[in-house]
């Protein structure tokens, strides 16, 4: 069986027994290879949580005539009640049907050389009524398979590293999104005239794309969206420096736009390898809202887009990506703006597909408030999305400029959100 490393969140359980009897029989694993048999333990149990759909799984482990519960995947029940019943139906056959949520809809025993080296407790699937033959087909050959390749004792200890290095690995990367999540704006500062609004969605623990948004004196506005070449933690950690630079540099409000990017593109070059780059769209809107002055390096163009006529603009002039070289240069464009004018930026990752079903949406919206546009786009480039569509981050910006002080109400549903609650009334 191919082990996979699960993707959730791991509840660790005090390892008092919940029972004893029933395993005194049993000669005793070493210390040693009881830590084996938990690890694969735990790990089939996060993999079969997640393949069977389950809503809670428990691994359990024998030793010294006692069954511990190790931990817990999904929302469970109390693990040491769970334990008992498990015991009552493995050992005394006990039927579960109609017993209360502590009881395990089904049961796994991980077999070595005949003897048990782990126990999973399932319980009820999700969207099933109960497990089916195909079900509990692979839930056995799955252990039958684990527990052949726990008696080949140099492999197991192998691959147990390799789970518990990935185990470990996985916590980090968690609490690096964390850390990452907070460099992004959590608070959007009132700016008046403007509604704005942004939102990013890392394709996995970590992700490469930023934006951020600055007030400038005089309730001007500074947007910044971009995106570095590579993902994971190298990409998460270029993009930390990128965002906290960039927020120290934009509060200068007489540092021009073009010298931004060119002060930034030397922080790529002294922290990156040769083969990595960065993209940014970087613009800022005057505080009497008459135009907006913008620096593309390599990005996505950016759409602004006129109400009335419904014309699009895309924001591409600037020039080459950053950390292409210490030389690179940069050239500002200045844009007069109108009230109801809307920008809006994105990931490059979004696809030109993508892109012209967002513009389709804004021609037919042109009204749309900040935060309705963003949430659009990411819905839009979210629901087509299939296994074939190489996976990325999604970042998605808007800004709106008002016509009047009382443009529009507070708050709007996008359109997507008021067909979903139609559906949900119809039905």
């Amino acid at each position: 069986m191919c082990i996979v490393i699960a993707c959730m969140s791991t509840n660790y359980i005090n390892a008092s027994p919940a029972y004893s009897t029933g395993f005194e029989d049993e000669p005793q694993w070493t210390a040693s290879r009881a830590a084996v048999h938990a690890a694969f333990t735990l790990q089939l149990a996060a993999d079969m949580h997640n393949l069977l759909d389950c809503t809670w799984t428990i691994a359990m482990n024998p030793g010294h005539g006692v069954l511990y519960p190790l931990a817990a995947f999904g929302e469970h029940p109390n693990p040491h009640e769970c334990a008992r019943r498990t015991f009552n139906g493995l050992i005394h056959g006990a039927d579960f049907s109609g017993a209360d949520a502590a009881a395990p809809s089904n049961t796994c025993s991980l077999l070595v050389h005949g003897r048990t080296a782990g126990v999973l407790a399932l319980g009820p699937k999700r969207n099933a009524r109960s497990y089916t033959s195909a079900d509990q087909n692979l839930l056995s050959e799955a252990a039958a398979q684990v527990g052949a390749l726990l008696e080949d004792e140099r492999l197991s200890w192998r691959l147990a590293a390799k789970i518990l290095h990935a185990e470990r690995t996985q916590r980090e990367l968690n609490a690096a999104r964390e850390v990452q999540s907070r460099f992004l704006p959590a608070r959007f500062p009132t700016v008046k005239g403007i509604d704005y609004y942004g939102e990013c969605e890392p394709s996995g623990e970590v992700g490469g794309d930023f934006f951020d948004f600055t007030a400038l004196p005089g309730n001007g506005l500074a947007i910044a969206i971009g995106g570095v070449s590579t993902q994971g933690v190298p990409a998460a950690i270029v993009m930390a420096a990128l965002q906290s630079a960039l927020r120290g540099i934009s509060a200068v409000s007489t540092v021009a736009p073009a010298q931004v990017v060119a002060d930034l593109n030397q922080l790529v070059c002294d922290l990156c390898p040769d083969d990595f780059y960065a993209t940014l769209f970087y613009a800022r809107i005057s505080a009497d809202k008459s135009s907006i002055t913008y620096v593309n390096a390599g990005h996505e163009p950016a759409l602004l887009v006129r109400p009335d006529r419904r014309r699009v603009h895309r924001l591409s002039l600037g020039g080459t990506v950053l950390g292409l070289t210490r030389q690179s240069a940069w050239e500002q464009t200045a844009v007069p703006l109108e009230g109801g004018d809307a920008l809006v930026a994105f990931t490059d990752r979004i696809t030109e597909e993508e892109a012209d079903r967002v513009i389709a949406r804004l021609r037919a919206c042109p009204e749309t408030r900040a935060r309705d546009l963003v949430m659009e786009i990411m819905h839009e480039t979210g629901k087509f999305r299939g296994p074939s569509v190489r996976a990325g981050d999604r970042t998605a910006v808007a800004a709106r400029i008002a016509r009047s002080e009382l443009h529009s109400p507070l708050f709007s549903l996008a359109a997507w959100e008021r067909e979903a609650i139609g559906e949900a009334v119809a039905a």
